[in-house]
């Protein structure tokens, strides 16, 4: 095994639970907002009205790209969670501190 690829398991193995936490919250997070999309917008009408109305926009279609159907899946998904939520919440905490201070 290379250097790199050794220097990266170590820090996965001092990282776990830090990791575990994170995909556990996003997934969390996702599952979350399924289930809020599935309760607001429960019908086939509904969601297909919210997309119409989002892909009116133009500004909207550039921050979020183009709807890819009605189902709950692909309406969570074009709400922006996956395309954000990630790295938004990776970005605000590597850089506030160091993982490992000694």
């Amino acid at each position: 095994m290379s250097a790199v690829g050794t220097l990266a398991l170590l820090q996965a193995r001092r990282d776990r639970w830090e990791l575990a936490v994170w995909i556990g919250g996003i997934a969390g997070l996702g599952f979350a907002a399924a289930t809020a999309i599935s309760t607001q917008f429960g019908a086939d009408n509904e969601r297909a009205a919210l997309i119409t109305v989002a892909a009116a926009s133009p500004a909207f279609l550039f921050l979020r790209g183009l709807p890819d159907g009605i189902s709950t899946g692909a309406v969570t998904f074009f709400s922006g969670l996956f395309l954000y939520g990630g790295p938004r919440g990776a970005d605000e905490h590597v850089p506030g501190h160091p993982p490992h201070p000694r």
